[in-house]
């Protein structure tokens, strides 16, 4: 199969190195004048274009690589992380969201398997485990019990 992505080096400007689309013939900077680097560039776009189905698997190894809380980290540390971000009314509008019972009872009972969540009121109340389901990205909520 023949690379969809080649490296060029124009000298022009200033010895910058670019990424071009074979397919429409596109330029694009790479934002970089080391060519190690760019070749290392291109070669993960090209492998991004042969293997689409494992992109999803990569991402969350680099990620895990460099980020050692991301096993660890809730809903919760993100949301209190916008909080920081935000300032005056704003903020206090984020704080009163943080307190809606629909939404606390989501964030407190988060884990790395699931979120339960109630299905009906009262004492007994059955409940549904929300998972992120691994192969299609999206939450199924199934009884638990």
């Amino acid at each position: 199969m023949k690379a969809r992505y080649r490296l060029i080096r124009r000298g022009v400007r200033g010895g910058a190195f670019y990424c071009v689309d074979t397919g429409t013939g596109k330029r694009t900077s790479l934002g970089t004048n080391d060519e190690d680097t760019a070749r290392q560039i291109i070669e993960a776009k090209n492998n991004a274009v042969r293997q689409p189905a494992i992109n999803l698997q990569i991402a969350k190894a680099y990620i895990a690589g460099s980020d050692n809380g991301i096993n660890t980290r809730t809903w919760r540390h993100a949301i209190e992380a916008l909080i920081k971000t935000k300032q005056d009314s704003n903020r206090e509008r984020w704080l009163r969201v943080t307190k809606d019972k629909a939404l606390c009872d989501g964030l407190a009972k988060w884990t790395r398997r699931g979120v339960h969540l109630p299905t009906s009121s009262g004492s007994g109340a059955s409940s549904a485990l929300a998972v992120l389901s691994p192969t299609k990205q999206r939450l199924v909520f199934r009884p638990s019990g």
